[in-house]
Parts: C-alpha cells; sequence; structure tokens
C-alpha cells in the first residue's frame, strides 16, 4: 500500500493532547442539596497509599475517539494500492528509431550510452526499453543481462518519431525515485516536458547534419465535382536555416519537370497536388543534403471504385462566427459543404443532407430531420437544457476510446472565460470530453438520429489553431455520417465519468490543507469534547459540612 499524501500522518500526534484532556480532572460544578449526611461517609474513605496512574473516567468514549482520530488521519494520508514488488523500473531507457537514425554510427552510439545508463544502475534493478517509433512500443523488461539483445533488435524506420508519446509511456513505467534516459537524433526535438532534476537524462547522438526528407505520403479521393484524387506529402527540414527544396513527381501523366517548396528552419511544409485514381505516384526529392533514407516516397492512389460519393453537409451559422468550421468541413475529402445563415435555412436544407451543423443556432426549435446532426454551442438542447457559462473552462477529462478522439490531442485546449455553457443532455448522448462542471463533448443516439454536441464556441478557444481540430472535425463527420461506424461510436455508455471539481483536484496536488479543510475540522472537534463528569454538593444555608464533597 502507498500513502499518496503521508505527511499526514503527522496528524497522529494529536493523540496525546487527546488522552491528556480525559485523564484531566476539573473542578466539577456545585449543586446545593438540603443535607450532607449522606455523602458524610465518603470523607472517610482511605485515600493514602501510593499514587496510581489516572484512569480515564471515560475510556469508553476515548477509545472511540481514538479509533475516529486514527481513521481521519488515514484517510489524509490517502492510501493507495501500491504495485507489486518489482513492477516499476529503476531504469527507463528511450531509444529514438527514426529515420534520423539512419546517418552512419548515430543507432549504435545511442544504444552505447543506454548500455551506460543501464550499468550505473544499482545492482539487480529492473530496466525497461522503450522504443519511440511512430507507435511508441516497449521493447523489453528484465535484468541488465538481456538489454544488450533488445537493443539489437532495433532498427532505423522510415518514419518520423513521437518522442512525446514515449516519453509519457516511459513515464507510466518508470517506480518513484527511477530515471529516465533518452537517446536521439539531434533532428527530433525533444518536447516541452515537467521532470524533477536528474529524472530526465537527454543523449544526443551526433551532431545534426541540416539535413531534409519527405514523410507522411499518403493519397485521398472524393475531391470536387469531378471525383478526383490527390496526393499528400510533408517535407521536413531540420536546418538551422530556411531552405527550397526541389522535387520531382513520376506516374501522374505527362512528365513536368522538378517543382519546388519552401521548408522553414526546424519545421516542415505541406505539398499537394492532384493524381489521378489507380496511379502509382513516386515522389523524390532533389540535393546533395537530402537524407537518403527519407530521400523517396511511393502512394497507391485508389482506382475509381475506391473514390468515395460525395458527403453532403449544410452548416448553419453567421458567417462570422461559423468561419474556422466551415475551413475545417471543407478540408475533408469528398465534402460538399453548403453555406446557410440561419434566416436563410429551410427544411429541405436537411432532407437533402446527410449532416447538419447548427453552429449557435437551432432554427425552428427542434433538431433538423438530417442522419447527423452538430450542435455547436447551442442556444438549446432540445431533450435536454442549456444552463450558465461555466465557472471552470478547462478541460479535465476524455474518453481515450472513442473513435471521436482517435488522433485528437486535446491537452492544450484552451478556453476563454465563461466560454462553455453547463449542458444537460438526452439521456442517449455519451461524454466524450468533459471540465469539472460537465460536458464539452458529447454524441450518441437520439430518435435514431445521429448526434453531437460541442458545449462551446470554437472561437472562444484556441481549438481552431490546434492541429486536433481539423482531425476532430473529420472523425466527427466521419462518425456522424457513416451508419455502421456512427452506431459503433456513438453508443450510449451504462454510465457517465465522474466530475472531479479541478479546485479540489489542484488543492490536493499542492498539498495545500483547504482542500482537506472538513477532515482537519473533525479532527479539531475531539479535542473540544466536553469532559465534565460528576459534580459537587453543598447544603442549603450554614451547619456543620458545609463544604463541597464530589460525588
Amino acid at each position: 500500500m502507498t500513502l499518496l499524501s503521508a505527511w499526514a500522518l503527522a496528524g497522529l500526534v494529536l493523540i496525546a493532547p487527546l488522552v491528556l484532556a480525559h485523564l484531566r480532572r476539573s473542578r466539577p460544578p456545585l449543586r446545593e442539596v438540603p443535607s450532607l449526611l449522606i455523602w458524610q461517609e465518603l470523607q472517610h474513605l482511605d485515600t493514602g497509599g501510593q499514587r496510581r496512574l489516572p484512569i480515564p473516567r471515560l475510556p469508553l468514549l476515548l477509545l472511540l475517539q481514538l479509533l475516529a482520530l486514527v481513521a481521519l488521519v488515514l484517510a489524509l494520508a490517502r492510501p493507495a494500492g501500491g504495485a507489486p514488488a518489482g513492477a516499476g523500473s529503476a531504469r527507463v531507457l528511450v531509444l529514438d528509431d527514426s529515420v534520423w537514425m539512419t546517418v552512419p554510427g548515430r543507432l549504435a552510439a545511442g544504444e552505447r550510452e543506454l548500455e551506460r545508463v543501464a550499468a550505473s544502475a544499482p545492482r539487480g534493478s529492473r530496466l525497461a526499453v522503450v522504443v519511440a517509433a511512430s507507435a511508441p512500443y516497449v521493447l523489453y523488461r528484465g535484468g541488465e543481462q538481456g538489454l544488450a539483445a533488445a537493443l539489437a533488435r532495433v532498427h532505423p524506420t522510415a518514419a518520423p518519431t513521437r518522442l512525446g508519446e514515449a516519453l509519457t509511456l516511459a513515464g507510466a513505467l518508470l517506480k518513484p525515485g527511477g530515471r529516465i534516459a533518452l537517446a536521439r537524433a539531434p533532428e527530433d526535438q525533444l518536447p516541452s516536458m515537467l521532470s524533477t532534476p536528474g529524472e530526465l537524462r537527454d543523449a544526443v547522438a551526433g551532431p545534426a547534419l541540416g539535413q531534409q526528407g519527405i514523410f507522411s505520403p499518403a493519397a485521398r479521393c472524393g475531391i470536387g465535382s469531378a471525383g478526383g484524387c490527390e496526393v499528400l506529402a510533408s517535407v521536413r527540414n531540420s536546418a538551422a536555416a530556411t531552405v527550397t527544396d526541389e522535387y520531382t513527381v513520376e506516374g501522374i501523366g505527362a512528365a513536368s519537370g522538378p517543382r519546388s517548396v519552401s521548408v522553414p528552419a526546424g519545421g516542415h511544409a505541406e505539398i499537394a497536388f492532384s493524381a489521378p485514381p489507380g496511379a502509382n505516384v513516386s515522389l523524390r526529392l532533389l540535393g546533395a543534403d537530402t537524407l537518403a533514407a527519407a530521400a523517396r516516397a511511393r502512394v497507391s492512389v485508389p482506382d475509381a471504385d475506391g473514390v468515395p460519393s460525395p458527403t453532403r453537409v449544410t452548416l448553419v451559422g453567421e458567417p462570422a462566427d461559423a468561419l474556422p468550421v466551415a475551413r475545417a468541413l471543407a478540408a475533408v475529402a469528398g465534402v460538399r459543404l453548403r453555406l446557410r445563415t440561419p434566416g436563410d435555412y429551410r427544411a429541405r436544407d436537411a432532407r437533402e443532407s446527410d449532416l447538419v451543423v447548427l453552429d449557435r443556432s437551432l432554427p425552428g426549435g427542434s433538431l433538423p430531420s438530417a442522419p447527423g446532426v452538430l450542435l455547436i454551442d447551442p442556444p438549446r438542447v432540445p431533450g435536454g437544457h442549456v444552463g450558465a457559462a461555466m465557472r471552470e473552462s478547462v478541460l479535465s477529462g476524455g474518453d481515450p476510446t472513442s473513435p471521436l478522439l482517435e488522433g485528437v490531442e486535446l491537452s492544450s485546449l484552451a478556453l476563454d472565460a465563461g466560454g462553455a455553457r453547463v449542458l444537460s443532455l438526452p439521456a442517449g448522448l455519451r461524454w466524450i470530453a468533459w471540465s469539472p462542471e460537465g460536458p464539452l463533448l458529447a454524441s450518441g443516439l437520439d430518435a435514431g438520429r445521429r448526434l453531437a454536441v460541442l458545449a462551446f464556441d470554437p472561437a472562444k478557444s484556441d481549438l481552431p489553431q490546434l492541429p486536433a481540430f481539423p482531425l476532430l472535425i473529420a472523425n466527427l463527420l466521419r462518425a456522424l455520417t457513416s451508419p455502421e461506424q456512427g452506431e459503433a461510436s456513438l453508443a450510449s455508455p451504462t454510465e457517465q465519468p465522474s466530475v472531479i471539481d479541478a479546485r479540489a483536484a489542484a488543492g490536493a496536488v499542492a498539498g495545500g490543507p483547504r482542500a482537506n479543510l472538513a477532515p482537519w475540522l473533525l479532527l479539531a472537534a475531539l479535542l473540544v469534547v466536553a469532559l465534565e463528569a460528576g459534580y459537587g454538593v453543598r447544603r442549603r444555608g450554614r451547619g456543620m459540612g458545609d463544604r463541597a464533597v464530589a460525588a
């Protein structure tokens, strides 16, 4: 068992004052009685002999209070089930296997650095190796004796790496007090992250070469009214200055001369061009400083049977507000977008659409009759309720299993103050992303209609500037227009996620007492319990024996 707030055990020192309070002999209150005769024999009781330890007058009460005190202190210490012995790793080694590691000697240098880190670990330490591929994975877990054989199985790939995801995976494998060692190519930049001093060791394998490469080639079809296709790719530049790269394209018909693209320093640029269905396209970068392993790329374009039918989407909203959403929808392959203002919208627009997107509007007060509907910052939700602006407009959680969040990274999402509203949704909708006060994104089935709700206006956030925005719109479009995928991804769960107050969570992380004020007040109450037991008596008036006697 692990105590997440072990400092709270200091509350056990309150046992001493609690016991002393029970042993304290306070002056009893006086009571007047007609006579003291029945108490006179108390004066002759033998009070001599050795001093004995005082006995609590209310031992049962003391026992109950001690049990309550211990229970409250343990609750404040936040016990949690610990991992089995040896489950964590004292050293987690992260090895970059991107295309930049194809430079001779780099991969071997990275492996030697990780082996030195493993050798410096205490004898018998458990090790783990994470490969920072395009999809990071755990290569090895065990002792130092099997490390060399595991590293020998790693070979550079022709894809860029994802160091951020790899380091996240490494952190999950690390036991408390352990360390992470990363060996990477200089062209793969270390992502910004929080770590304690000495927790992360970053080793760069060789000097930067300032080279370019072509990555992520892909083809998509259904573009335009003719149902054509296009090829896309990304050209990356690791040099310290902007360069103009030339490239050639083969397989799209008539031969053409080299094309060019300007790539910023340490950045990338996208290239795109039309291609006929069924074509086998070859891309090649020209220039002496091009990385050989990333100089070529091939793309197979779907044939005519693979060209999807266009998806008819109607976007209803004011042009100034709906522009970011309109751009994201128009960028999705195969979308035929029709724009309407709330005043121009007609019911037949919904009947002629596969998806209707209502941006801050709900014409007619009811959902349109389209198969799929997306509500963005709606003024009303049929079957639900739109409340006041959220006090905590922050993302506090999401469902990673939802297809709507596939490839979507929302951790950097920032909303304006009051940019989202508190929603009560119909029973058939499922929370996909949420804040401390309710859902930010939800989806589900409403009377057989595929429905999704975004609780905030994208224009009042940084969502349109995030790479996640077009991916989120594409996922929503796919789920709301595809019957097969839509029913699986929009099905309602058996229960909603718990809403966690972000302010209380922040106090708990900071270790501040304000988040746990109520338990501490209960502890204080135990010390001020009235322990007045017994009473004194005296006779009314004057006469012999007019003195108080404790009973």
